[in-house]
């Protein structure tokens, strides 16, 4: 695939592209990568898996056994008074998963879909250019001035 790019002089020449540019272009696989890689980020929330079941409060089953009486863990069970919630938030997952294949995939439709846009102001050997001034000409000369 062949570009016209624009020389030093603001003249366009045209240079050849590399393979990756010619990719088919998947929007639904960029968004999947985009969503992916943006739900990493995201925290999770909810209350801990073993809250309220972390207690010193145990038992004695000593005193409590022959007495007709309820010999219930009150500070675990949902029932009782000052017992744990019964049905808390849990934690939830948010990172998305995607295939290793289908992220290169999405990285190389990504940058082929860059390729389709109408004219894009690439300078060749602009890393040579080492005033100011001469920086200020090459933009007047392609008409990026103001």
């Amino acid at each position: 695939m062949k570009v016209n790019v624009l020389n030093l002089e603001g003249k366009p020449t045209e240079i050849e592209l590399p393979q990756v540019f010619e990719q088919q272009l998947r929007p639904d696989l960029i968004k999947r990568a985009f969503l992916a890689l943006k739900s990493i980020k995201r925290q999770a929330y909810g209350s801990d898996v073993l809250a309220g079941l972390r207690t010193s409060a145990g038992r004695r089953r000593i005193r409590h056994t022959m007495r007709d009486m309820s010999r219930l863990p009150v500070r675990r069970v949902p029932r009782a008074v000052k017992g744990r919630r019964a049905h808390p938030p849990k934690v939830k997952k948010w990172f998305q998963k995607i295939n290793k294949k289908e992220m290169e995939l999405a990285f190389k439709s990504a940058i082929a879909a860059t390729v389709k846009i109408k004219e894009l102001p690439v300078i060749k050997d602009i890393e040579s250019v080492k005033k100011t001034k001469d920086v200020k000409n090459l933009l007047v000369s392609i008409g990026l001035e103001d």
